[in-house]
């Protein structure tokens, strides 16, 4: 039910929770209280269903929180890094602005979905907990191990049960896609693709060095907000190869994007056809930014690391002195 401090209305009319500011939804059940508060929109309902809810509900006013101070920290360091003052002070805001959006992008959703986990563990007897847990399985960015497990923990009635059976399917269906995605260990697929005078580049041609491959486009925010994190792991790391390669359909798009990013120091390729692109199927790319790290002998020997995590990992862990 969605309820406004005007009257009551009905899910069969969900238009006014969207319409109408102040809205709260509660669930009807059985011997259930409403708790009006001066700030309508923080009144809540109490009841077995609605205690669950609500702790979902808190923590997305939390989330929401957190990402509205990120949001206006990044203002504020934008504003900074225009008055910032030797040019090593601009690259000191630079380098906060490209940390901050890194975690925006990748470190804050593994966050939220980490904490909705908490809860859902913490709840697995009741259906509020396992309708959330539905929602996340459907979100494709969400690693699907800590959700396959949370579901794991939830009775035989309630995985039986309808919503059961759609979660349950819905999560084989991503473990059946993970097992037939590139895994570690595995050799990667050759391929290749045209550089920037139109010449075509095997990875082949690279065996024998480590291997960073990164498939981005120019309109992906997120691919271009690792591309610091990329060019210091280069630079940590002179013998590291990093194959940038691009979905851009237009040429031009890319080009412009690889000096604006000064990543000249990049083997950068392009494959035009983008998502209807070979090369797109033979890595099972789902989402960009996307990246492998290949060794020696072309096997993968890691994949998707982003941000920080990026620069540490393969300077720390898998490339040598």
């Amino acid at each position: 039910m969605i309820l406004t401090n005007k009257g009551n209305y009905s899910d069969s009319d969900p238009k006014h929770g969207l319409i109408d500011p102040n809205s709260i939804k509660i669930l009807l059940e059985p011997k259930f209280s409403l708790v009006v508060e001066k700030d309508y929109k923080r009144s809540t309902a109490h009841g077995k269903l609605n205690d669950v809810f609500h702790a979902f509900k808190e923590l997305e006013w939390r989330h929401k929180q957190i990402w509205d101070e990120q949001v206006s920290k990044l203002k504020l360091l934008k504003k900074e890094l225009i008055s910032a003052s030797p040019e090593s002070k601009k690259k000191l805001k630079r380098d906060e602005i490209n940390e901050l959006r890194s975690n925006q992008t990748f470190v804050y959703p593994l966050m939220v979905l980490n904490d909705n986990l908490t809860i859902i563990n913490n709840n697995i007897t009741s259906p509020v907990a396992l309708a959330t847990l539905y929602g996340l399985a459907r979100m494709k960015p969400y690693p699907i191990s800590g959700i396959e497990k949370s579901f794991a923990g939830f009775s035989d009635q309630f995985r039986n049960s309808v919503l059961g059976k759609l979660v349950g399917d819905v999560i084989a269906k991503r473990v059946e896609l993970e097992k037939n995605n590139l895994s570690i260990g595995t050799e990667a697929p050759n391929f290749s693709a045209k550089n920037m005078l139109s010449k075509e580049i095997k990875l082949d041609s690279y065996r024998g060095k480590y291997v960073l491959v990164e498939f981005w486009a120019s309109w992906c925010g997120p691919c271009r907000v690792e591309m610091p994190f990329l060019l210091q792991a280069k630079e940590k790391n002179k013998d590291l190869v990093v194959i940038a390669i691009s979905f851009d359909e237009k040429i031009d798009n890319w080009k412009l994007a690889v000096e604006s990013d000064k990543i000249s120091s990049f083997v950068n390729l392009i494959d035009t056809m983008g998502i209807k692109s070979e090369l797109f199927n033979l890595y099972k790319i789902q989402y960009i930014p996307q990246n492998y790290l290949i060794d020696k002998s072309g096997k993968i020997i890691a994949k998707n690391i982003y941000g920080k995590e990026l620069t540490s990992m393969l300077v720390d862990r898998y490339l040598p002195d």
